[in-house]
C-alpha cells in the first residue's frame, strides 16, 4: 500500500469525524446517503440513551439505568426516524 493511498484513507475518516461533530469541512458538502443518516440517529440515539443512564443511576440505582437508557434511546431513535421520514 503506498503513502498516498494510506493518506487519502486517513482524510476520508478525518471528514467523516468532521461531518458527525457538524463541522463545516468539505466532508458537510457532500451527499448525505441513507446509512450516514442511519449512523447520525444511532450516535444521537446513544447519547440521549447515555444522558438518561447516567441521570437515573444518580438517583435510583443500576437497574433502573439502564433500563430507562435502553428505553430513551430506543424512543429518541424512532423519533428521528420519524422526522427523517417526515412522518406527521
Amino acid at each position: 500500500m503506498t503513502d498516498k493511498r494510506k493518506n487519502g484513507n486517513l482524510k476520508d475518516v478525518i471528514l467523516s469525524f468532521i461531518t458527525l461533530s457538524g463541522g463545516t469541512g468539505d466532508a458537510v458538502k457532500k451527499k448525505r446517503t441513507k446509512v450516514d443518516a442511519l449512523i447520525d440517529q444511532l450516535i444521537n440515539s446513544a447519547v440521549v440513551g447515555g444522558i438518561a443512564g447516567i441521570s437515573t443511576y444518580v438517583t435510583a440505582g443500576v437497574d433502573a439505568s439502564v433500563k430507562s437508557a435502553l428505553l430513551a434511546g430506543g424512543l429518541a431513535f424512532l423519533i428521528k426516524l420519524k422526522e427523517y421520514r417526515k412522518i406527521e
